[in-house]
């Protein structure tokens, strides 16, 4: 426990090297008189409040505040100290770091030890000063200009190569200036109580003042009484709001100048007054060592370090408020209610779409997918490029005049492959209304979209040699036309021609033809009627297939509590995903931005 908590301790690597030693299968374990010092004084020292503050990032990167670092050596050790300037104008450590040297480092030369000290300040401070001006600040005057040098040992030249990734001003501090990275590098003092005094005239930083905690709980009515309970050693429940257990004054101490909870497992957890709640929440959420991690995973961490009733909730309400998430999570979008397409005849709506595959040995990279809003049907051609003339010939010679099948609604995205004078040309010659879904909106036409994730997966488990996929997709198209679809409860072959399609396998037996003549008048009555019928029953079930798909889609994605949007209110907008370009410095949303309507 100790170890993880050195980084706010000063002259830890010193005091705690008498410890360190007794661990070593080299030495014997006695305990002396040095052993129990060094325990007490560890004990001491991780019981006091923190002086660290809480570093600056913006004021380092445009350098009115920038980072600084104290190194120091001695013959048994390295010391550290990254500081920055507060608004008070002091220098406040931010972070110490201390490390005892190896018998090999002890035989150093002094300069080459000081060196070390600055290599390894900046291992241990990398995440706060990459990328921005740090000034190091040292007493050994040879520093400033030995990681320029050319001739010196093949040891500094390694560390200067790593000196080299930041960006430093080496400055010389006299040692006194120097006296907290000097601090640090040494051993025990000899006399405790003078190391931990300090001159009348000391300025220090404290982030937290904990009796002060107690001192506000006071004067909370909600703890009030708790702790009127604990100093007259009565027992009281008590009863928090947005706290469902039930406490006693028993589950509570007052201990060091602060009020704690006793935690189930016996470990006391320090509890935080109403006015410190946030700025803790901040620290854990967004500071430097934060991870903007949702209110769940916040709160698992947090309840084991402290206590205030109805912490979860407040969590839950700050994530939310926080910009940087909002922007950056895949939160559940303010969806609207399914709107399904609603048709009555073949080839009222034929959804048109475009699909890149990769290069074949054909020279054909996209594939246009045609399909029938009612009968489900479709149609998929290869192509080599998405030019319009390219893609306008493909519908208009296959889907069109090749197969007879002309619609009355052509509805696409707004891609320049559809988008253009040609297809609007050839829609309006042959008497086609052109429709065309809104901007990064695939749920307008998404049984196009839907048919080309069936297409690239039929694909992939029946193609063998990937740069020959165009050969297997006329298989692809003919299976999923004859198969059955869910929405119409017929295969799309056989709403189209009026019959079910044929199988080349011997297993499936086929009709036989019939000796007589065929009366192609009743064919064609019994043709119609047929297919009449069937466009009737078609229509019952696609109704009831709508219904349902809405239904599925408002239980998952609850549209149900989606927000009607006034002229006026405040709303972020969603960044395409190329707009996005999902790079560290860009946000899945922008905004805010002012609804019109």
């Amino acid at each position: 426990m100790a170890g993880y908590y050195r980084k706010f301790v000063l002259r830890f690597a010193q005091i705690s090297k008498p410890l360190y030693e007794l661990t070593s299968p080299k030495n014997r374990f006695l305990w002396s008189t040095e052993h129990e010092q060094a325990f007490e004084t560890l004990k001491k020292v991780l019981c006091e409040a923190p002086v660290l503050a809480q570093p600056n990032i913006e004021k380092a990167r445009d350098g009115s505040r920038p980072f600084v670092i104290y190194t120091d050596a001695s013959r048994i050790g390295l010391g550290a100290v990254l500081a920055q300037e507060g608004e008070d104008r002091l220098m406040h450590p931010v972070f110490f770091a201390s490390k005892s040297l190896t018998q090999a480092e002890r035989n150093y030369h002094v300069t080459d030890q000081e060196a070390l000290a600055i290599v390894y300040a900046l291992k241990k401070f990398h995440y706060f000063i990459y990328g921005v001006h740090t000034i190091v600040m040292t007493d050994h005057s040879a520093l400033t200009s030995l990681f320029k040098r050319t001739n010196v040992s093949p040891r500094v030249l390694r560390w200067a190569l790593e000196v080299q990734r930041y960006n430093l001003t080496i400055e010389h501090v006299k040692g006194a200036a120097n006296c907290v990275a000097d601090a640090l590098s040494r051993g025990l003092p000899q006399s405790i109580s003078a190391a931990h005094g300090y001159a009348e005239d000391e300025k220090v930083v404290c982030a937290v003042q904990e009796d002060d905690w107690l001192a506000e709980l006071r004067q909370d009515p909600n703890f009030s009484n708790l702790i009127s309970a604990i100093d007259n050693e009565r027992d009281e429940e008590v009863k928090f709001p947005r706290h469902d257990k039930t406490l006693s004054s028993a589950d509570f101490i007052i201990e060091g100048g602060k009020l704690e909870l006793l935690r189930e497992d016996g470990s006391p957890v320090p509890v935080v007054p109403q006015s410190h709640r946030r700025d803790l929440f901040d620290e854990s959420h967004s500071g430097v060592l934060g991870g903007h991690f949702h209110a769940r995973k916040m709160f698992r961490t947090l309840k084991k370090v402290v206590f205030w009733p109805g912490m979860y909730q407040d969590l839950v309400s700050w994530c939310k408020s926080c910009q940087q998430c909002f922007l950056t999570d895949r939160n559940t979008e303010n969806i609207p209610p399914l709107r399904p397409i609603e048709v009555c005849r073949p080839f009222q709506i034929v959804g048109v779409d475009l699909l890149e595959m990769g290069l074949t040995t054909s020279g054909n990279r996209y594939i246009v997918t045609v399909i029938d809003h009612f009968t489900k049907y479709l149609g998929a051609y290869p192509l080599a490029n998405k030019r319009a003339e390219t893609v306008a010939e493909a519908i208009s010679s296959n889907w069109i005049c090749g197969a007879g099948r002309w619609p009355e609604i052509l509805l696409s995205d707004r891609g320049s492959e559809f988008e253009n004078e040609i297809m609007a040309v050839l829609c309006q010659f042959m008497g086609i209304d052109q429709k065309f879904t809104k901007g990064y909106c695939p749920r307008e036409n998404g049984l196009t979209e839907r048919v080309n994730g069936t297409i690239v997966r039929m694909l992939k488990k029946k193609t063998v040699v990937p740069a020959e996929w165009d050969k297997i997709l006329p298989t692809v198209v003919y299976a999923y036309n004859a198969s059955e679809h869910r929405a119409t409860g017929e295969s799309p072959h056989f709403l189209v021609y009026g019959r079910d399609p044929k199988y080349p396998s011997g297993v499936i037996p086929t009709e036989q033809l019939s000796p007589y003549i065929v009366d192609y008048d009743n064919y064609k009555t019994e043709l119609l009627c047929g297919l009449n019928l069937a466009q009737e029953l078609i229509s019952e079930s696609s109704k009831e297939y709508r219904d349902k798909m809405k239904e599925n889609y408002g239980r998952k994605w609850k549209t149900n509590r989606s927000t009607i949007f006034k002229t006026g209110d405040r709303v972020y907008l969603k960044l395409p995903a190329e707009k996005a370009k999902r790079d560290i410095q860009s946000w899945l949303r922008s905004g805010p931005a002012h609804f019109e309507f």
